[in-house]
């Protein structure tokens, strides 16, 4: 419960906290939304290009 309240903290109440609900239109929501998905993919690569090196130096170490 409390990542998912972390993540309303960080990425929709800066954003639509101080509005009504039935003030943000459906094309704000998906607009911001894809923004964050974006935002995902880049980490997940980021780290990606971390890991995987590193996964092939472990290997390596372990034989």
């Amino acid at each position: 419960m409390s990542r998912n309240k972390g993540a309303l903290e960080k990425h929709i109440y800066p954003v639509f906290g101080k509005r009504l609900f039935a003030s943000i239109r459906p094309i704000e929501w998906m607009e911001h939304l894809k923004g964050i998905q974006q935002q995902q993919y880049r980490m997940r690569s980021m780290c990606r290009d971390i890991i995987t090196p590193l996964e092939g130096l472990y290997k390596s170490y372990i034989k």
